[in-house]
């Protein structure tokens, strides 16, 4: 990466990695990335600048080194994020039909019922704040049960990155190799 793509990214406030191409995470042809981009069109709009491209890249947890996934047009979709055995919402109605079957196979008792109402309840006004508050994004609603608790997220429905298992997910930006200077 040259140096100047450097100072450019340095002063967008951007992160400067390295990336491997060795796929167990240990160093093998190494390279200059960059990450810390708010949003995809801030990515591919610095790509642009920089003669670049948008790429996904992967990193296991305790490596130093990310790995180049390729290029990418378009975000991390939450499918990478939830886990498998989490209940998907596309809207809130969709959710309320379904806490109504799972209110009648989980609560004994009035209490019970009441609390897990309450629950549901408190998570739609959250639901409607954030996206009261980012209006211009998709959101998607997950539901996890397990004998302790039961657990509701909002989670958007394109992220810039994430994590999922031991691996983390982030887009960045990395220079075309024709243009790359040793």
């Amino acid at each position: 990466m040259r140096f100047n793509t450097l100072n450019l990214a340095e002063d967008y406030g951007l992160d400067i990695i390295e990336i491997t191409e060795g796929l167990n995470g240990y160093p093998k042809n190494i390279y200059k990335g960059i990450i810390g981009f708010n949003n995809f069109m801030s990515a591919i709009e610095f790509a642009d600048i920089i003669n670049g491209e948008v790429v996904l890249l992967s990193r296991k947890d305790g490596h130093h080194f990310y790995i180049n996934n390729g290029t990418t047009d378009k975000p991390i979709h939450y499918t990478k994020l939830i886990d498998d055995n989490a209940h998907i919402y596309f809207d809130i109605d969709d959710l309320k039909e379904s806490m109504v079957e799972i209110m009648k196979d989980t609560c004994h008792t009035l209490e019970e019922c009441s609390d897990f109402i309450n629950r549901v309840n408190d998570f739609v006004e959250e639901f409607y704040d954030i996206q009261d508050n980012n209006s211009n994004a998709t959101y998607i609603i997950t539901y996890n049960t397990n004998k302790t608790r039961d657990n509701f997220d909002v989670i958007p429905e394109y992220v810039m990155k994430g994590s999922f298992d031991t691996t983390n997910y982030i887009i960045g930006v990395v220079e075309n190799e024709d243009d790359t200077v040793f």
